[in-house]
């Protein structure tokens, strides 16, 4: 879709990329290609944000069975001191309008928009069955915030289960795809068969 598209997104995480997805689904269900009652999603890095941000929208006459975050981006203000692309935080999250330099530290208002911005925001709002799938390598998106939205998860009693494999951010050596592969099929059978 081009360039103007693509910076669309900038400063709007969270609300351009997941309308998009709804809007996409919308047009699927109107040429009945989607059965309304068995809707999963997964979703990898950003696939893993839009997967966490849009089970918390309880608010949709759409109604999610079942959640798949692999390596997900679940809280852009730490995130943002912590992954090898922090530029890419920045971006999303505040905007074009402030160029990122690699010795800046965000200020208070800078890390509530990230924060806000984050699925971990609205985690108060997920009811949705999630299994999340982390590599403790991941230098992208450090593994211990997936780790801390399953607990928070566990903690308001949401179903939910964690892998965690010792890979990076792809998690693409042979035995944990296969492994991730084999859950992830299996998570979402179950709770799609209810």
């Amino acid at each position: 879709m081009g360039d103007d598209y693509l910076n669309s997104l900038c400063g709007k995480i969270g609300t351009n990329d997941v309308q998009d997805v709804i809007s996409c689904l919308r047009y699927y269900q109107s040429c009945n290609e989607v059965d309304n009652n068995r809707i999963a999603l997964i979703g990898g890095s950003h696939g893993g944000f839009l997967a966490t941000s849009l089970v918390a929208l309880n608010n949709l006459d759409i109604k999610f069975k079942v959640g798949v975050a692999i390596n997900p981006v679940v809280d852009i203000a730490t995130n943002v001191g912590m992954t090898d692309i922090p530029d890419w935080c920045w971006t999303e999250a505040i905007g074009l309008d402030s160029v990122y330099i690699d010795t800046m530290i965000p200020d208070g208002k800078d890390l509530t928009t990230m924060m806000t911005k984050s699925p971990i925001h609205n985690l108060d709002k997920v009811t949705t069955p999630t299994l999340l799938c982390l590599g403790v390598q991941d230098q992208r998106v450090p593994y211990l915030q997936g780790l801390n939205y399953y607990r928070g998860l566990k903690a308001r009693n949401v179903p939910t289960k964690c892998l965690v494999y010792e890979d990076n951010h792809s998690l693409q050596k042979v035995p944990h795809e296969i492994d991730m592969a084999i859950n992830t099929l299996t998570w979402i059978l179950h709770y799609i068969d209810k």
